[in-house]
């Protein structure tokens, strides 16, 4: 009986190979363990075997002692790196190895029976063995006369390997897309949020209707993470105010294993009228600082007058500290500016300068000064810096000087918005951190107008893609 060369196999595998349109080395990077009895004609074919797998860009792993490496209890087996155990069931010995590894509960990749193709005479169907594997669903090919079907058998066995490495790269792939997010963007209003999710990767679109009426709409994507990997994040939107902003970051602590949550969007900015106070003007970004969020229409009416009611709120320790890191190296702050610039563009690019205006207050001229130049000694022409400090949150919308000033001096705020309290209403409850990240769209007064609307929420996002990228992923990840 003669055994089959390599090149006659390999003449009719490529034959077949080329009608599946196949072409390279399709078994590239599968890792083989082919097990097969001493007798003839099955040692040789053993080593038939073994020469196609090589030549098709497969790696023949070998384990040396099956009942060693079965016995062991360490949590790294040498079986978790074979992706196909190859059993030429022939004599009691290797019938008896793929039994075992059929009911072994190593798991690895896959389970160890999942992981089985096994070859079998003809004259082994009525036998125990036989009738074993297929009971427990093992993939089982039966061929009649060896030696005058070895094309047969190499392509057969050709074609189950191709087929398993197929089915684990669309596995794979399947996993690849599916979005686990670890951080959830809450937005308020469209622009806020299109120029928030248009910043990340691999954008998609996920609409879930729970119930007739109601619709939750998200935009998953991904930021890379210093050091490799990604951040997963999920967008939502949550429409104005602090209710429906509480509302749609808990439905994202339900929905998501996020750890934590950032509020991203415009504000209105607390403007220096004053000496040693900040000098914010419009397209600068305000981050939440040590005091986080106050809400500051929480107020007690005492017999001396009100004062507030609401204690504030920190954000994330480890934001914040990534955040003023950030902000003390010139190369990422550059960096930021660098990328808003490329990303301010079309409906966000930067309104004209000029209509940065402080209008004087009619009440009081004195209080501001009209086309009052930039004062901050580290302002460079007309870039955004960023300020961080605390936040005032409320649901209403400032568009008083005197009002504004009011909430200055009673919670030291350096911008005023409508979201953030209830998104940290929500963190806290769900015992998660968040952070703040506004960009300045208006001074909280009668000139306030939707022109810096766009820019603003776009200098906020870029800014939050900036930060997020430098922070590198938990290690327990």
């Amino acid at each position: 009986m003669s055994e089959p060369s390599l090149d006659q196999c390999c003449c009719f595998i490529d034959g077949f190979l080329d009608d599946l349109r196949i072409a390279g080395h399709p078994l590239e990077g599968v890792a083989i363990h082919v097990r097969n009895s001493r007798q003839q004609p099955y040692e040789g074919y053993g080593r038939l075997i073994r020469s196609v797998i090589e030549k098709y860009g497969g790696v023949v792993k070998h384990v040396p002692d099956l009942s060693v490496v079965l016995d062991m209890e360490d949590a790294y087996s040498p079986l978790d790196d074979v992706d196909t155990f190859l059993m030429l069931a022939c004599t009691v010995s290797v019938s008896a190895e793929t039994l075992e590894l059929t009911h072994h509960g190593r798991t690895g990749p896959s389970s160890l029976r999942d992981r089985l193709h096994v070859l079998m005479p003809n004259d082994y169907r009525s036998g125990f063995v036989y009738r074993r594997l297929r009971k427990h669903k093992v993939h089982v090919d039966l061929f009649d006369r060896w030696d005058a079907n070895a094309h047969e058998i190499m392509m057969a066995i050709m074609n189950r390997l191709v087929e398993r490495k197929r089915k684990a790269e669309a596995i794979e792939k399947a996993k690849s897309m599916e979005f686990s997010p670890r951080i959830g963007i809450v937005t308020a209003l469209p622009v806020e949020w299109t120029a928030m999710h248009t910043l990340l990767s691999d954008v998609r679109d996920e609409k879930h209707r729970p119930r007739a009426g109601v619709l939750h709409e998200y935009k998953h994507g991904r930021i890379e993470a210093l050091g490799g990997g990604v951040h997963e994040v999920v967008v939502a939107r949550s429409g104005a105010g602090n209710n429906q902003a509480a509302i749609t970051a808990e439905r994202l602590f339900s929905r998501y294993s996020l750890d934590e949550v950032f509020v991203v969007g415009i504000a209105g900015g607390l403007p220096a009228i004053a000496d040693r106070q900040d000098d914010i003007r419009l397209g600068d970004v305000v981050l939440s600082g040590r005091k986080g969020v106050v809400q500051y229409d929480r107020i007690k009416a005492t017999t001396d007058g009100s004062e507030s009611a609401h204690h504030p709120r920190p954000p994330s320790e480890a934001w914040l500290g990534r955040a003023e890191t950030f902000l003390e190296d010139e190369s990422e702050t550059g960096g930021f500016r660098t990328h808003l610039a490329s990303v301010a563009t079309g409906r966000f690019v930067r309104p004209d300068a000029a209509s940065d205006v402080l209008r004087q207050d009619q009440h009081d001229p004195s209080s501001l000064v009209l086309d009052r130049p930039w004062r901050h000694p580290d302002r460079v022409s007309h870039e955004p810096m960023v300020f961080h400090g605390t936040i005032g949150s409320a649901n209403s919308v400032v568009k008083d000087q005197d009002v504004r000033e009011d909430i200055r001096k009673r919670c030291g705020a350096i911008a005023v918005e409508m979201e953030a309290s209830g998104v940290a209403d929500a963190a806290t409850a769900n015992g998660k951190p968040f952070f703040v990240v506004r960009g300045i769209c208006d001074y909280a007064s009668k000139s306030k107008n939707d022109e810096w609307h766009s820019y603003a929420a776009r200098a906020a996002a870029s800014f939050t893609y900036s930060l997020i990228r430098s922070m590198p992923l938990p290690e327990e990840r």
